[in-house]
């Protein structure tokens, strides 16, 4: 006689995998029903496997990946080779990743089952004690059973509450983050793809928000908004001092941001000092800087010839980087960042100075940067210009205004006007023509 296999459902393991490879939407449902050893196939056992490591790392998973994963950790093999994972990756699919997922669910039930069952016979056939027989096999199967008839409403139950804990310290955090910090900072113990079904679930709710197309990445859910008083606010720009005169031409509001793209020894730093000494009567200005100490600073500005350093009452730091964090807020304040340094990653200056201006509160902030020689913007492109409502460009003794979005008189427009200037011992500004 013919001895019969276990219950097992190859073609429906198959097809869920075919789905999960497709499309990694339906992968955290699949993972949170289903571990790789109810898989009936020892192939389809390193494939499954191979999608909830990846899955954890946040990787995106398709079929050069998933072969690239089982190749570097060894499994490629024990999935069938490349040939079976493209077989199983082209297998027909319909819709309804949950009817496959409970499937392959309900067969490994009926196999734990028959090898409990068998465990049973074994026992029926020995000289224990029957009492003791009969509790052995009702607490074998009833370990099976009830989990079964339980496991939706438990596993539900669980996730609401790990999404409960999480919710708090997720809409703390500063930014973006993903699965890895999530366990690094806030919970070792539980299991990793229960985590990530509570992330799921909080994205489902809107607590969160997935970024972009990276997978596993999230961000808090930004759902307060900043209602416009348009009918009561004030026209009136602010009444500061920009070099030579150019207060006469653009006019700058609270909350504005204010790009400075300076090629080499063009004088971006001694254009910044003298926008913090011609203001610092008026305003509360906060000046960070990236290159100077307090040497060189207390060098520069004791050849100012406007007032000893005695009078001088601005606020200097030394900082280079995450310059969001320190930015001082608030109507009636300045920052001046000389500069915002770029070595790599270009293309995320435009979210570095969005931080900036969401910080500002009605403050204002002069933001240095470099750029190369010819060219109008500083490295970063026009990313650096998105939230600027005034950028200048600064050559060797030549300024341009690149960019000025409130002009002081409507009948001129300052947008590319440019002047010549001059400086003397390293901070001392003169025009040497006048705006052209």
């Amino acid at each position: 006689m013919t001895q019969q296999s276990l219950p097992n459902d190859t073609e429906a393991e198959a097809r869920l995998l075919s789905l999960l490879l497709h499309g990694n939407e339906f992968i955290p449902d699949a993972i949170n029903m289903l571990a790789y050893t109810d898989f009936y196939s020892a192939k389809h056992q390193a494939i499954f496997q191979a999608i909830v490591d990846m899955e954890i790392s946040g990787k995106s998973i398709d079929l050069v990946t998933i072969c690239d994963h089982l190749k570097k950790t060894g499994k490629l093999k024990q999935a069938g080779g490349a040939s079976y994972v493209d077989q199983v990756y082209m297998t027909p699919v319909a819709p309804g990743a949950d009817q496959y997922s409970r499937i392959i669910f309900d067969k490994a039930t009926l196999r734990r089952l028959c090898m409990k069952a068998n465990g049973i016979v074994n026992l029926c056939y020995s000289d224990g004690d029957t009492s003791e027989i009969v509790e052995r096999a009702h607490r074998a199967i009833g370990s099976i059973t009830e989990g079964y008839l339980k496991s939706d409403i438990v596993s539900d139950q669980r996730i609401n509450e790990i999404a409960m804990r999480l919710t708090e310290w997720a809409t703390m955090a500063p930014g973006e983050f993903n699965l890895m910090d999530v366990i690094n900072q806030f919970d070792r113990e539980t299991n990793p793809m229960d985590l990530t079904m509570a992330l799921e679930k909080m994205v489902n709710e809107e607590v969160l928000e997935r970024v972009g197309s990276r997978r596993g990445v999230y961000r808090p859910r930004k759902g307060n908004i900043d209602l416009i008083d348009y009918k009561t606010a004030k026209r009136d720009a602010l009444k500061i001092w920009l070099p030579f005169g150019m207060q006469q031409l653009v006019n700058i509001m609270p909350g504005n941001i204010i790009m400075v793209s300076g090629a080499p020894n063009a004088g971006k730093t001694a254009l910044m000092l003298n926008i913090a000494l011609d203001n610092e009567g008026d305003y509360t200005v906060h000046y960070f800087s990236s290159e100077m100490g307090a040497s060189e600073m207390n060098l520069r500005l004791s050849k100012y010839r406007g007032r000893p350093i005695s009078a001088m009452r601005f606020h200097a730091y030394r900082r280079d980087g995450d310059f969001s964090d320190a930015i001082k807020p608030g109507l009636g304040v300045i920052n001046i960042i000389d500069f915002l340094e770029m070595h790599s990653d270009f293309y995320s200056v435009g979210q570095k100075i969005k931080d900036i201006h969401d910080r500002l509160n009605g403050a204002i902030a002069f933001v240095a940067m470099q750029k190369n020689p010819g060219k109008g913007t500083a490295l970063g492109g026009y990313r650096m210009m998105e939230k600027a409502r005034l950028a200048i460009s600064l050559e060797k003794n030549e300024l341009e205004i690149t960019k000025a979005k409130n002009y002081a008189k409507p009948e001129t427009n300052p947008n590319g006007m440019k002047i010549r200037y001059k400086i003397f011992d390293g901070i001392n500004l003169s025009a040497a023509s006048g705006w052209v």
